[in-house]
């Protein structure tokens, strides 16, 4: 993962081909560690394979930061379906064609 902060945005890349559980929790405590912040990027650009079930753990650390602006960039439309299905506003999520 690469993190870039500055002026209350945090923006974070998600590196390697794969995304799961392990890595939504290493998110999750790198994220509460640059805490308080007003704007979140996550882009899953880079990610080949996302772990469904690395996806609730996503949902419940964003829920954590409800007072930032979230951005989810690199979904796939699958992926984009799944966090809106587990309550992550359609607005926050942006999936790739």
């Amino acid at each position: 993962m690469h993190v870039e902060a500055q002026d209350g945005t945090v923006i974070l890349k998600v590196l390697g081909g794969s995304f799961a559980s392990r890595d939504a929790e290493r998110m999750a405590e790198l994220l509460g560690s640059l805490a308080p912040f007003s704007q979140l990027v996550l882009d899953f650009s880079k990610v080949r394979q996302c772990d469904n079930a690395a996806l609730l753990p996503l949902v419940e650390m964003l829920r954590r930061f409800r007072n930032a602006a979230v951005v989810l960039r690199g979904l796939t439309l699958h992926e984009a379906r799944l966090l809106r299905y587990l309550g992550l506003r359609a607005s926050e999520v942006q999936a790739r064609a």
